[in-house]
């Protein structure tokens, strides 16, 4: 069996990817389909989420952790950015992008005519990329960043 971190940053990368697209492409013209971005990538996230869903099943009691990338050094503390994936972190990454594909598909018709729009997309992807990253952290500082980054898009989204 193949190791299902790949998988996990794939569909981790995903969200990221909407959020570009969304940010850069959404303006003018393809302000009415900046949606699309969002919701094409929590499709295909919860369609490997679901995969990976399964792949972890076929192996239980086994935790996949990703190689390590320095994240940060600073003396000899280094700090890594390590993914891991395990049964829980599987059912929670399926959870969440496959309800996130939910709210990006309704929110397209309830944000319709909008001027902001395009901006909502791409701070909705950065949004599901982050909780993403808060399922799938393996260590503290990677969790924390996370989850900042969650609590800093809610805000942004709630104060728009």
């Amino acid at each position: 069996m193949s190791d299902p971190t790949g998988r996990a940053l794939l569909i981790l990368g995903l969200p990221l990817l909407a959020a570009i697209v969304a940010a850069f492409f959404s303006h003018g013209i393809l302000q009415k389909a900046a949606h699309w971005p969002l919701v094409a990538a929590c499709a295909a996230a919860a369609g490997l989420a679901i995969g990976l869903l399964f792949q972890v099943a076929e192996s239980p009691g086994h935790q996949f952790v990703s190689d390590a990338v320095t994240w940060f050094a600073a003396g000899k503390l280094a700090v890594n950015f390590t993914i891991t994936v395990d049964p829980l972190s599987a059912i929670m990454l399926a959870m969440v992008t496959f309800i996130s594909l939910w709210i990006a598909f309704f929110s397209s018709g309830y944000m319709h005519g909008d001027r902001g729009y395009g901006r909502f997309f791409a701070v909705m992807s950065l949004f599901v990329f982050n909780m993403c990253g808060l399922v799938l952290a393996n260590n503290f500082l990677l969790l924390l960043a996370f989850w900042e980054g969650v609590g800093l898009c809610s805000y942004v989204l709630a104060a728009y």
